[in-house]
C-alpha cells in the first residue's frame, strides 16, 4: 500500500485536491493508495510527541 499524507488542516483544500488527483493517476497505473490527513492524527501525535 502506498500512502499520501495531507499535512493541511483543510481536508478539502487545494493540497487535498491535488493529492486526490495524484491518487487517481496512481490508481490508474495500478498502485494501491490511501490518503491520510495528518490533522486527524493530531490527538495521537500529541501523546507520542508532546508539543
Amino acid at each position: 500500500m502506498k500512502v499520501l499524507l495531507n499535512g493541511s488542516p483543510r481536508k478539502n483544500g487545494n493540497t487535498a485536491q491535488l493529492l486526490k488527483r495524484d491518487m487517481d493517476g496512481a490508481r490508474e497505473a495500478g498502485a494501491e493508495v490511501e490518503l491520510v490527513n495528518l490533522y486527524d492524527l493530531q490527538p495521537i501525535l500529541q501523546i507520542i510527541i508532546p508539543f
